[in-house]
């Protein structure tokens, strides 16, 4: 090959990854309400799984910043905390395993006095209401405060 076809190719190549990413950048979020909100199997709720980072960008754009906006998105979670309402924890499922059940993966969202969200994170343990002992592990991220 000499150098031209070389930097034709190279000028493909780099437009291809640009148009790409700017596609993933642009496009809307592929997150299915009714399938998330509908997910009870434990392949449905691996599905769940899957749609956190279309889930991610709702929480970046702002879209999900509320009790309300929460409930309509993701709709009613399966656990909260009972005394304050404050915590909201959406099913991801079990790791898959062969061997016994472990702990699933919960998203936990937290909101404030008036129903703002605070924060989410992805929990891997256990949950409180579950489990005699606190859970370990849990990791996320903080939610800037709405524009």
């Amino acid at each position: 090959m000499n150098r031209r076809t070389v930097w034709i190719l190279a000028i493909v190549l780099v437009l291809l990854t640009a148009t790409s990413i700017a596609y993933r950048a642009l496009s809307p979020a592929k997150f299915d309400p009714v399938q998330w909100q509908s997910a009870d199997s434990p392949q449905q709720l691996l599905a769940r799984r899957e749609m956190l980072p279309d889930i991610n960008k709702l929480f970046a754009n702002g879209q999900i910043y509320d009790k309300p906006s929460a409930q309509r998105y993701l709709g009613t979670p399966q656990q909260r905390d009972e005394q304050t309402d404050a915590n909201w924890f959406y099913d991801l499922g079990g790791e898959p395993s062969a061997a016994a059940p472990g702990p699933s993966q919960w998203l936990e969202l937290r909101f404030s006095d008036s129903g703002q969200l605070t924060s989410h994170f992805l929990r891997n343990d256990w949950l409180p209401s579950q489990s005699p002992q606190q859970p370990s592990t849990d990791s996320g991220t903080e939610v800037p405060p709405p524009r």
